[in-house]
């Protein structure tokens, strides 16, 4: 198992530039979007025990430099965009987004006995998963400090 510091980052990159790569290369995986596919392959590393399930590099890439990330990704947003969309488009996502919410509201309803007071972080994950991609799934989940075991499973 890799335990080196240096090592574990050079991992994590590997698999960002692979998950990216995937995404690119193979049409059904662009399907999935590169941040589902770089969490499959954690996944997927460290229950081969290849990688440990916790360490302090995870840490550290998994708050500061995932937020930043995400800041950036959110500057290359030209809102431009919404106007070529149309009102019609933009309508049917809004719709959808309410739908998705209302949804997870009542299966937190429904399984909140099941997840107990996990339950609004597993929903809100979800949701943030189903209205804006794979990049809103790991960021809500880190906001939201979705245990590990919830997130895996999700």
């Amino acid at each position: 198992m890799i335990q080196d510091p240096m090592a574990l980052v050079i991992v994590f990159l590997g698999v960002t530039a692979a998950a990216f790569w995937l995404e690119y290369r193979i049409p059904v995986m662009s399907k999935i979007g590169s941040a589902m596919i770089a969490v499959i392959l954690g996944a997927l590393l460290s229950n081969a025990n290849i990688v440990p399930g916790s360490s302090p590099v995870y840490d550290v890439m998994g708050d500061q430099i995932t937020m930043t990330a995400i800041a950036w990704l959110l500057l290359a947003v030209d809102l431009r965009d919404l106007k070529k969309a149309g009102p019609t488009l933009i309508g049917a996502f809004g719709i959808a987004v309410v739908g998705t919410a209302l949804g997870a509201l009542v299966a937190s309803l429904i399984y909140s006995a099941r997840f107990g007071d996990d339950t609004w972080r597993l929903a809100g994950t979800l949701t943030g998963t189903y209205t804006g991609g794979s990049v809103n799934f790991v960021s809500v989940g880190e906001a939201v400090d979705l245990p590990a075991r919830l997130y895996a499973g999700a």
